[in-house]
């Protein structure tokens, strides 16, 4: 008799506790309040700027004394030099210690009809050029994500997500650009030979010509300048999110989920440059140095995020999530030189999928 009612009371509760097993089965990962994530995130909207391309170095020339001369030794113009010599002032406003390259147009140096020999100076303007909108889209990055559940309400819960990740960004840039510089003159008046009379120009200009002493300034020019090379960017970005999310279930199985809060970038990168500048119809022995610079940078960016998923269960613990993020923390810039690459990280997208684990 007891051994009958033990089994109907066993009986009973297996019947009662069969649904509640079956329940807990088919409970979302949704209901647990632990959830970690990893996700593949795929960067638009970040572009490099380089600016304070172009300047130049002018070649330093020692003049054919230069060696001995110790006050005289270096061109002081681009294309030429001019000093007083030994006698001035004693013998009048002339000098021989001169020396020039015989320019071509647009820089020619003596022409027919024209009694002087003009000097040239190349300087530059501030270097101005710049290269914009480089992107390397889309980056790649990977996220790891927890999310904890703080608040359960009907129809919503809330909690707390903390996020860490690591992106690159990589740009090659090798557009050729366009820039100018000044042009500073000064006119020379010559004469052919010791005391025979001044030049009057032609194909031809006696090296044993004096030329009067001091030169006269010329109104100045400005010139045509190209520049080639390449700049070349990369930077390891290190990222990490922290903020208040609201989950909302639209069924069993699906729900939207909506972050947002802190969000801090640590870069850390190298810049390097090579550029030459060419002046258009200046000789090839007074055109510009070619310069070159490289380093390495870091700095930590501070900015925030918002960012929205739908999380789709696979089972109890498992599921498949994706979303988009907005995330902004200004821009990044490092200098080699004077030259500037600058990283564009305020209006980052990133488009996520991945995988979450409940527990």
């Amino acid at each position: 008799m007891n051994k009958n009612i033990n089994l109907k009371i066993i009986s009973s509760l297996l019947v009662l506790a069969a649904p509640a097993a079956r329940a807990q089965e088919s409970t979302p990962a949704t209901e647990s309040p632990n959830r970690f994530g990893f996700n593949y995130r795929m960067g638009f909207n970040t572009q490099v700027n380089f600016k304070n391309l172009g300047g130049f170095t002018m070649p330093t020339r020692l003049t054919p004394d230069g060696e001995r001369d110790q006050y005289y030794k270096y061109y002081n113009y681009s294309d030429g030099y001019a000093y007083p010599d030994i006698n001035y002032p004693g013998l009048g406003p002339t000098t021989w210690n001169w020396g020039y390259d015989a320019a071509r147009a647009p820089y020619k140096q003596y022409s027919s009809g024209d009694p002087n020999v003009i000097f040239h100076q190349f300087t530059s303007s501030p270097a101005s050029a710049s290269s914009t909108v480089n992107v390397d889209d889309p980056q790649s990055n990977f996220e790891l994500t927890y999310n904890r559940e703080l608040l359960r309400r009907k129809g919503w819960r809330a909690g707390l997500e903390a996020a860490a990740g690591y992106g690159r960004v990589s740009v090659n840039d090798s557009k050729p650009l366009a820039g100018s510089f000044n042009v500073a003159s000064d006119a020379y008046a010559a004469q052919t030979v010791y005391g025979s009379g001044p030049f009057q120009g032609g194909d031809y200009l006696d090296p044993n010509a004096l030329l009067g002493y001091p030169g006269t300034a010329l109104p100045g020019q400005v010139g045509a300048a190209s520049i080639t090379g390449s700049r070349h960017f990369d930077a390891d970005l290190f990222s990490f999110r922290l903020g208040p999310d609201v989950e909302v279930p639209l069924s069993r199985r699906v729900s939207l989920n909506f972050s947002g809060g802190l969000a801090l970038v640590y870069v850390n990168s190298t810049f390097q440059f090579n550029q030459t500048v060419t002046l258009a119809g200046v000789e090839a022995q007074a055109q510009p140095l070619p310069s070159s610079g490289s380093g390495s940078h870091s700095a930590w960016l501070p900015g925030g995020y918002v960012a929205g998923n739908i999380s789709v269960a696979l089972s109890e613990k498992w599921a498949l999530v994706a979303g988009a993020q907005f995330e902004s923390v200004g821009q990044y810039t490092q200098t080699v030189n004077g030259k500037e690459a600058t990283l564009d990280l305020s209006k980052a997208i990133f488009v996520t999928f991945g995988l979450s684990y409940s527990f």
